[in-house]
């Protein structure tokens, strides 16, 4: 089912589109905002429960210049919503992603847990990503991965860096390759 609400001057206001799941137990609705482009977007899902449709989950994404700027996850418990994590995303000027930082809600705080970034050449070409974990209130790179780049992605190579009992700092190296027809591809 979906829904498409127009304001006076003919520009959709947001479009709701609503779908069960084969069995009929889960119920799944998207409510989408315009604001001349897409402003955020709401995904919900419900649980049968009897002859109604329990809300369980829900995401809310806002979205700025067509790019999603916070995506926020909700739990339904007690007759409310609870937050539960977040994602907050960066770009660059050419509207690549540069870093997205993820956290939880603990305690009635949104608390940083690790984050993503990524590094890209002159060209627009993705040179690295890492993965980083706040370690005593510092971030710390857990892993890296550093791309080689013809006109596709043929290899690359994994910096792994963790701290031993000893506070000891070790790298380790993964080689990963590709060719012409399964390059790797960055997800």
């Amino acid at each position: 089912i979906v829904t498409i609400q127009k304001t006076c001057n003919n520009r959709i206001y947001y479009i709701k589109t609503y779908s069960l799941s084969n069995k009929q137990d889960t119920l799944f609705s998207q409510e989408t905002v315009f604001e001349y482009t897409p402003k955020e977007t709401i995904s919900t899902t419900y649980e049968k429960s009897n002859d109604s449709y329990i809300p369980t989950n829900k995401t809310i994404e806002t979205l700025k210049d067509n790019n999603i700027k916070l995506e926020t996850q909700y739990e339904y418990k007690q007759n409310y919503w609870k937050p539960t994590a977040k994602q907050i995303y960066n770009y660059n000027a050419s509207n690549q992603i540069t870093e997205i930082l993820y956290q939880i809600w603990k305690n009635n705080f949104w608390l940083s847990d690790y984050k993503r970034s990524f590094i890209y050449n002159e060209n627009g070409s993705l040179l690295a990503s890492t993965f980083s974990i706040l370690q005593y209130k510092e971030w710390e790179i857990l892993y890296q991965i550093n791309y080689n780049y013809t006109n596709q992605l043929d290899n690359a190579f994994i910096e792994q860096t963790f701290w031993s009992e000893t506070n000891k700092k070790y790298n380790d190296y993964i080689s990963l390759y590709g060719n012409g027809n399964y390059p790797f591809v960055n997800c």
